[in-house]
């Protein structure tokens, strides 16, 4: 591939080829680069232009979806409320009055969400049924032709839940 750099100075300039996995990594994922978004991968690293690191990006992420579930616990019920923002990555929660807490994933909030009900009398059939409707409303946001079937099937299955609740295995 040729691609057009004007000034003579970036073709001598490192360029950092772990920040390009990364990049070409997301699109892997999709299953589908064009010739111009490699194009434009490249000329971002060789002129430096990296997006906002996740601790920045968390605070200026335009949250654009909301989802809102309860989790009945005893005889009181539990407010949650999760935003997000697919394409830039960015994810928060808070349940009841608490702070936000901030993801990069919906893996990693997904995984948060069901730990975070482990140790109380709560209906679990309903919190994992909020959690397969969150996770469509996350698809459905998605803007790409994305499915996150696996990870419905993952909260589904009791010994799954069992490895995110008890064990540490990557999720």
């Amino acid at each position: 591939m040729d691609i057009k750099i004007t000034d003579g100075k970036l073709l001598e300039k490192y360029i950092d080829t772990h920040y390009l996995y990364t990049q070409f990594g997301y699109y892997e994922f999709f299953n589908n680069i064009t010739v111009p978004e490699v194009e434009a991968i490249v000329m971002d690293t060789i002129e430096d232009i990296f997006p906002e690191p996740f601790s920045i990006r968390k605070h200026t992420c335009k949250y654009d979806n909301r989802f809102n579930f309860e989790v009945n616990i005893e005889t009181k019920n539990i407010y949650c409320l999760v935003e997000w923002n697919y394409m830039k990555e960015c994810y928060k929660f808070r349940k009841g009055d608490n702070a936000f807490t901030y993801f990069e994933s919906y893996d990693s909030l997904i995984r948060h969400i069901i730990r975070e009900f482990k140790n109380v009398n709560t209906d679990t059939d309903k919190l994992i049924t909020d959690c397969t409707h969150l996770i469509k409303a996350i698809e459905t946001s998605s803007k790409v032709d994305i499915s996150l079937d696996y990870l419905i099937n993952r909260i589904k299955d009791p010994q799954e839940i069992e490895d995110m609740l008890y064990g540490d295995l990557p999720f």
